[in-house]
């Protein structure tokens, strides 16, 4: 829905990082959001919460546009909370999906569409993320598909730069702003590029009233309510009780929207020699799924 740009001749980036992002996050996503559109880039992310959706709401306020690639089918706004961006961007921009109408936001669908969003660009910015975020299997199929990857790096002290500070440490490029990534494409995009115009910073009150949403670490338990509240609303699927003590704890020690190893679950707690047999009974309860990429995700 809404139009699709001529990606042979417009310059696309890829922006994804974690939905449970700090101020510091939520400022730079924003900001690269920002700036990327006055640099004459069209911003493509997933429409998550958190990284995703920030960094296209900056490029919207720049008078810019963004294309977002959904998890689901094109019918359905997820998170419900994006409705007014979702709009938005029908009007501005583009919302696209490779699911059927009226497909729900199953977790599966998410890591598969990943691809989607870094192969529509020539470059992938993950802003913030921690080890277990989807935005790493993005920065994996850009690199995949010979992709530029950029990383913004944070401190070592905070989870959620974990992921991006890994990226660069193997060899991502590393990026404060959208002239950062601009500068790359200048060969190619020289008619496009304004770095000039890349230089401006969103108004103050603006951008203060936008990041009150997520001020402190209230954004954080927020996220985590909104998040239980939709798995609420879900009614899972399987009766808890069925599972035994081990798989309980496994279950109950993963969080949504997040990917994890068999070494992550392991850390949750259980014992190496029983993992393969505890992951198979909850894939079979309906309580977890494997997902490509040896991953799995709470359902």
């Amino acid at each position: 829905k809404g139009r699709l740009p001529d990606f042979s001749k417009s310059l696309c980036i890829s922006v994804v990082g974690t939905r449970t992002m700090t101020v510091e996050g939520q400022r730079n996503a924003y900001e690269l959001g920002y700036g990327l559109a006055k640099g004459g880039a069209i911003v493509v992310s997933g429409m998550a919460k958190g990284i995703d959706c920030t960094a296209q709401k900056g490029a919207l306020y720049a008078g810019g546009t963004s294309v977002a690639v959904l998890g689901s089918g094109i019918d359905v706004c997820y998170p419900k909370e994006n409705f007014a961006l979702w709009t938005k961007l029908m009007n501005v921009g583009a919302v696209i999906t490779e699911y059927p109408p009226h497909t729900p936001p199953n977790g599966s669908n998410f890591p598969v569409r990943n691809r989607i969003i870094s192969a529509l660009s020539p470059a992938t910015v993950v802003v913030e993320c921690d080890l277990n975020s989807g935005a790493l299997i993005t920065a994996r199929k850009a690199r995949k598909q010979g992709k530029m990857l950029f990383a913004y790096p944070g401190s070592v002290h905070e989870f959620r730069n974990a992921g991006t500070n890994q990226l660069l440490r193997d060899g991502a490029i590393l990026t404060t702003g959208a002239i950062d990534v601009l500068e790359q494409f200048l060969d190619k995009y020289a008619d496009i590029i304004n770095l000039s115009a890349s230089k401006e910073k969103p108004v103050i009150n603006k951008f203060k009233k936008v990041a009150s949403n997520y001020d402190t670490a209230s954004f954080y338990n927020d996220n985590k309510k909104n998040e239980q509240s939709e798995v609420e609303e879900k009614k899972e699927s399987f009766d808890k009780s069925q599972l035994t003590p081990d798989q309980l704890a496994i279950y109950d020690g993963m969080e949504f929207d997040r990917t994890y190893t068999v070494d992550d679950i392991l850390q949750i707690g259980s014992n190496t020699n029983e993992i393969a047999s505890l992951l198979m009974m909850l894939q079979l309860a309906g309580a977890i799924e494997n997902v490509p990429g040896g991953y799995y995700i709470k359902k």
